[in-house]
């Protein structure tokens, strides 16, 4: 991130994205202890980004963009989103109703809006605080929708599979037996190893 600052060549947010994506495929008990400890410090950043973003607000220009924002997301959401996530998954072995739910499932979105729709006001950009007010009538539009969408159309379009055991979390302690052909000294080979 200071590198992306002082040699503005690349984006430094990015580059934070892509380390997570490949800590994710290389080592997965790694990410989910990052993910665990990421998330503990989000409750209380969470609280501060969204109570920030509402105090700097104009609602008077909330009140002029309510038509045109709603506008705006309802095409970027059913048009955008949907081309995105079709070109996002094709070639994938998704079937067609978990690519539906991917439309409704990641509609609630709040925290990029929220964290980067103050940018334009704060760097002088003219019209800045009308994209921080559709920014921010995004996350009242679909982070309820979302909210809603999500346990109302999952079990009508989901269906309950096995869990991949390399991107699940294990709550137990993990025992491994093996058998080896010892002949007459099997039975001093099978036996419990010591934690």
């Amino acid at each position: 991130m200071l590198l992306a600052e002082t040699v503005p060549v690349f984006s430094g947010y990015l580059a934070v994205m892509a380390v997570g994506f490949f800590v994710v495929q290389w080592d997965g008990p790694l990410a989910r202890r990052l993910r665990q400890g990421f998330d503990a410090l989000w409750v209380g950043a969470e609280i501060l980004l969204f109570v920030l973003l509402g105090a700097s607000i104009p609602l008077g220009v909330l009140s002029d963009v309510v038509g045109v924002g709603t506008l705006l997301l309802l095409v970027g959401t059913l048009i955008g989103r949907s081309l995105g996530w079709y070109f996002a998954t094709l070639g994938s072995s998704w079937t067609v109703r978990e690519r539906l739910f991917l439309l409704c499932g990641n509609s609630a979105k709040a925290t990029v809006q929220a964290a980067l729709g103050a940018i334009p006001l704060a760097q002088g950009v003219p019209g800045g605080e009308k994209i921080l007010a559709i920014a921010a009538l995004s996350i009242l539009i679909t982070a309820p929708l979302g909210a809603w969408a999500i346990p109302t159309f999952a079990p009508r379009l989901l269906e309950r599979g096995e869990v991949d055991p390399t991107r699940a979390s294990l709550c137990q302690e993990v025992k491994i037996l093996a058998a080896v052909d010892g002949g007459c000294r099997s039975r001093r080979i099978l036996q419990k190893l010591p934690n």
